[in-house]
């Protein structure tokens, strides 16, 4: 069927495009792909805010004067002029568009990437609402406004319906009335806003699942029948393995966070259990989806009247946090920079066990670390960075604590079947993708976050070896310590 029908390329040739969260990770590695893999395709249209004492321009250009946009410099000059900015922004009615620019995106636009929301965990109800939900029912309203009925989709997250320990590729029962929520967050006192968002906690973990569920209520309410929309629900998003820059990243969420953290000797331990799934799942992986899926949705190949997908790492990436933490110690040794301490990070379920480790060996020199920052007048900031760690880590504890299948036939199925063209499909038999992804990434760290150059080779191995011994020696006499003490208590 395939071959009697348009490729990817073919579909999106002279076709517009309207992309919001353009300047998040996921939004940029997407606006990319398409200037990059579909050289045809018509203008890339990207909602970017105002931001005070800095322009548009310069907003515009601190997304294009990324290194991830050089293939495109390189091979596709002509198409850097086809990225295009309106001023708007997502939380605002009509997304705060000026009349010419809302004439602009009416009459042009074929295919609509809805990307933006706040992703904070612990944002005020009246803020989330107001992006992920109101934001989500202007741009619907956009699309059902526009003059060639354009292909809708809406990018949610896997983790909306955490509810369910088994979450499948289909639309669930809406939490609560998303209308009378924006409601709510347009003209209730945010005082009481904060007691109603303490008892939502009976049905969401926090404010972001629970307003990017009723997002997905809002694009089924408004949208299937009208026009043809699709909901994407990747789970946790990894760096670039392989399209177009071998660990390419962004911002310090999640399993970046780690490389980072561990990288800079900040980080030492994660509270987690070593038996449940990873689902990282690379970025380009992602995009492909969103891309591949909406050619699918356009070329006829799928009838639904929403087609959702789960872009979670099963079938796919199949590993453990054993596997993966393993993975991550052995890509450790392999960067090239200089360490001056061994880097290790353990993963450790009790959450006794985790605090007690988490202050020996991290808060603990950090303090004495300030101290002597302090004594040289110097700005102390190790116990600031640690504060922020461990706050990370309490936040992200229930994801952490629990473990899900998050089916993803028809995810794998877009990636996998798409035309026989290595830019739109992914490569499965790497069975080292974690390891040689994670020294990508940390490479990529290093020079690009820790402003280091690189070196030619990575620390020596007898150096390693020494710093390994010290690291040993130190676990030994703390615990030892430890050990004695609780002794002299008990006995």
């Amino acid at each position: 069927m395939v071959d009697t029908i348009a490729t990817i390329p073919e579909f999106y040739r002279g076709k517009s495009v309207f992309v919001t969260g353009a300047s998040g990770f996921i939004g940029k590695v997407l606006v990319e792909k398409l200037l990059r893999s579909c050289p045809d395709i018509g203008n890339i249209y990207i909602l970017l805010r105002p931001k005070r004492n800095v322009t548009l321009e310069d907003r515009m250009k601190s997304i294009t004067d990324k290194i991830l946009f050089d293939k495109v410099k390189e091979f596709h000059p002509e198409n850097m002029k086809k990225l295009q900015y309106v001023a708007g922004d997502i939380s605002e009615i009509n997304l705060g568009l000026s009349p010419d620019d809302y004439d602009l995106l009416v009459n042009n636009v074929d295919v609509i990437f809805h990307v933006a929301a706040t992703i904070k965990f612990q944002a005020a109800l009246s803020d989330s609402a107001l992006i992920n939900i109101r934001g989500t029912r202007e741009i619907c309203n956009l699309a059902l406004a526009m003059k060639k009925k354009p292909i809708l989709l809406y990018v949610s997250t896997a983790y909306c319906h955490h509810e369910n320990q088994c979450i499948k590729e289909k639309t669930y029962d809406p939490y609560g009335d998303w209308r009378k929520t924006i409601k709510i967050a347009e003209s209730m006192d945010r005082h009481i806003l904060n007691v109603i968002t303490a008892k939502m906690k009976g049905v969401k973990e926090n404010t972001y699942t629970f307003t990017k569920a009723q997002a997905e209520q809002v694009v089924l309410d408004l949208c299937v029948g009208k026009i043809p929309a699709i909901i994407f629900r990747p789970a946790i998003v990894y760096v670039v393995v392989d399209d177009p820059i071998p660990g390419y990243c962004e911002g310090f969420t999640a399993h970046i966070g780690f490389l980072a953290g561990t990288i800079s000797g900040m980080l030492k331990c994660i509270n987690s259990s070593l038996s449940f799934r990873s689902e990282a799942v690379p970025i380009d992986y992602i995009v492909k989806g969103l891309v591949n899926s909406v050619w699918m949705k356009g070329t006829g190949q799928s009838k639904e009247p929403v087609n959702i997908y789960n872009g979670s790492s099963k079938e796919l990436l199949d590993f453990n946090n054993e596997t993966l933490m393993t993975a991550f110690n052995n890509s450790f040794l392999k960067i090239r920079t200089v360490y001056n301490w061994y880097p290790h990070l353990v993963m450790i379920k009790s959450q006794m066990l985790f605090y007690l480790y988490f202050m020996v060996f991290q808060l603990l020199p950090s303090i004495i670390g300030d101290i002597f920052i302090n004594l040289k007048k110097g700005k102390p900031f190790l116990v600031k960075v640690q504060r922020y760690i461990f706050a990370s880590q309490i936040v992200l504890k229930y994801f952490g604590s629990k473990e899900w299948n998050i089916e993803n036939s028809k995810f794998i199925d877009i990636i996998t079947d798409a035309p026989n063209d290595d830019n739109f499909i992914i490569k499965q038999d790497d069975p080292e993708i974690y390891e040689n992804s994670i020294v990508n990434c940390s490479n990529f760290i290093v020079q690009h976050y820790f402003n280091l150059k690189l070196t030619e080779h990575p620390t020596s191995s007898t150096k390693l070896m020494i710093l390994k011994t010290l690291y040993y020696m130190v676990h030994f006499a703390v615990y030892s310590i430890l050990a004695y003490m609780l002794y002299s208590v008990v006995y």
